[in-house]
């Protein structure tokens, strides 16, 4: 499984700082989102990580890189 994990992963763009950044922040969202209550917190949470999906499954590296 690891080894079709990293063959996946050949010329993606794999984990970054930002993406790290923007993990921790998700975090941060859902926690507060269990005491406020808010579903605009969850919904950002959400978006959040599809855009940290998004970059790390990117094969455009010069344009993540930037």
């Amino acid at each position: 499984m690891k080894e079709r994990l990293a063959r996946m992963m050949q010329g993606r763009y794999g984990g970054d700082q930002l993406s790290q950044f923007l993990s921790g922040m998700t975090m941060v969202l859902v926690l507060l989102s269990l005491f406020v209550r808010k579903r605009l917190l969850i919904t950002v949470a959400m978006a959040l990580l599809v855009y940290i999906y998004f970059r790390m499954f990117s094969k455009n590296i010069s344009k993540r890189y930037k």
